[in-house]
């Protein structure tokens, strides 16, 4: 009996401390089948934001049950909140959208998709003032946080009935070792949207959007080289610019100095040339005339 007794307590012992070190984790069912990007864990409820898709009332609650859950119950403030911070910050969903709350059967008393009544709501002021027999689907404003009912089925005349949802499922405990295989292989089905396309190619356009910010910045930054460049060789060509009109008065004075000594050797060369001209002069009249040659010389 004792035995019996200490195994019992064994085995509650390791149960209670395996829930002390698990998690809760969205159901495999629902892993299976759609993209991590979608989901999203909150307390013990995991939540499939369903915010690509746009189908009536009945239609999504359909799909939530065709996935093991039903359309998000936010009987709290909390879940509220959350579900609105999450459509507006994460998901970029500023529109209604679908909640599993109706009031189909009798006009007036809501009920939450599970069967459950209302203990807390956040109803609109002015929801239920227009149509109250007709719409009958309550749907949650992400930007106000509040919910307003709607038409459940679309038609001719009424288009809007057509709205984003979230769907809710019970969460499941794993050892958070367990949280890897969120990460499924490339083969895993996706559900409804597409998921994992949508995501790797948004994951791919911001890596290409990355790229060419780093090649924008690299041309930038070799058109600022080039500009330096270009600025040194104007400096430069300033510089000899510079240096070619300092010389020219230079090359002014030294022409004319060159030109100057050219004009005196010129003279110098006359000079002598018009002397041996009268040299050879005298030595004709010597030659031709010897006696008046004498005569003039012994005047002199």
């Amino acid at each position: 009996m004792a035995g019996t007794l200490l195994l019992v307590s064994l085995c509650l012992s390791l149960f209670l401390g395996s829930l002390a070190f698990t998690v809760p984790i969205c159901p495999y069912t629902v892993r299976a089948k759609i993209h991590p990007g979608y989901l999203r864990m909150f307390g013990n409820w995991c939540y499939f934001f369903d915010v690509y898709e746009r189908k009536t009332h009945d239609m999504a609650r359909k799909k939530c049950q065709s996935l093991g859950g039903t359309l998000a119950m936010p009987k709290t403030e909390a879940i509220n909140s959350f579900l609105s911070r999450e459509l507006e910050n994460t998901y970029n969903v500023f529109h209604p959208v679908w909640i599993g709350l109706h009031d189909t059967y009798n006009e007036g008393q809501f009920l939450w998709d599970d069967g459950s009544s209302l203990n807390w709501n956040n109803f609109e002021v002015t929801s239920g003032l227009w149509f109250p027999y007709l719409e009958n689907c309550v749907a949650l404003h992400p930007l106000l946080e509040t919910w307003e009912d709607y038409h459940c089925f679309a038609n001719f005349f009424v288009i809007s009935a057509r709205k984003p949802f979230v769907c809710q499922f019970s969460a499941q405990r794993s050892w958070p070792a367990g949280t890897a295989d969120f990460y499924l292989p490339k083969d895993t089905p996706s559900y409804g949207v597409k998921d994992r396309d949508t995501l790797k190619l948004k994951d791919n356009i911001r890596d290409v959007d990355k790229d060419k910010s780093k090649d924008a910045n690299q041309d930038v930054d070799n058109d600022k080289s080039k500009n330096k460049d270009l600025d040194v060789d104007m400096n430069k060509s300033k510089d000899v610019n510079q240096n070619v009109d300092n010389d020219k008065p230079k090359n002014k004075n030294q022409d004319v100095q060159d030109k100057s000594k050219d004009v005196n050797q010129d003279v110098d060369n006359l000079g002598t040339l018009r002397r041996y001209q009268l040299t050879i002069e005298k030595a004709r009249i010597f030659c031709r005339y010897p006696e008046w040659f004498h005569s003039a010389h012994d005047r002199e």
